[in-house]
């Protein structure tokens, strides 16, 4: 009960960061003609609860095909379900410690998520989940991918929504074909 209740409060002030991020740093359009042009650096937002690694395989591949030459990043949240495989890509982890004592990233963290100047910015959750939304904003992306959610729609400017009936693989399968 009482993690129950520490989780809910965590996702609520992540929540009110994530709004204030997005406030704060979209104070531009992104021409849809143009999206995969200058891309530079990805960086890919694992999820705590994990997600199946072929999936993830299967996204990092189309990213790594997509933008040959551009660094690849991913943010590892903390109490992660499972570890990113090893794809020879860098992981950026995120501490316990960098976030205040309602579960909101505090100003070091974003501080580094903007030092990583990323130009994409993919988010595996498959639900959604504040911090990785947070991660996403943070970073000052221009183009930030997600899943569709009703929670979220404020953060991403690219919504990936796969059919209700998919699950699993499959939504990673309709998120792979827009990358790449």
């Amino acid at each position: 009960m009482i993690d129950r209740s520490r989780n809910f409060i965590r996702h609520f002030a992540a929540g009110i960061m994530v709004r204030k991020e997005v406030k704060l740093n979209t104070p531009y359009e992104i021409s849809l003609q143009n999206i995969w042009e200058d891309i530079h650096h990805c960086i890919v937002c694992w999820p705590e609860a994990g997600i199946d690694v072929m999936a993830a395989e299967l996204v990092f591949r189309k990213l790594r095909n997509r933008f040959q030459f551009s660094a690849i990043t991913v943010i590892a949240l903390p109490g992660m379900g499972a570890s990113p495989p090893d794809f020879g890509i860098d992981v950026f982890e995120i501490g316990a410690d960098e976030f205040t004592f309602y579960g909101a990233p505090n100003g070091k963290l974003k501080s580094r998520l903007r030092g990583l100047k990323a130009d994409l910015a993919v988010d595996l959750s498959p639900e959604y989940n504040p911090l990785s939304a947070y991660c996403c904003a943070a970073s000052g992306a221009r183009i930030r991918i997600g899943f569709a959610t009703t929670e979220d729609e404020f953060v991403y400017n690219v919504q990936i929504a796969p059919n209700q009936e998919r699950s699993g693989i499959d939504r990673y399968r309709v998120l792979a074909t827009y990358i790449g």
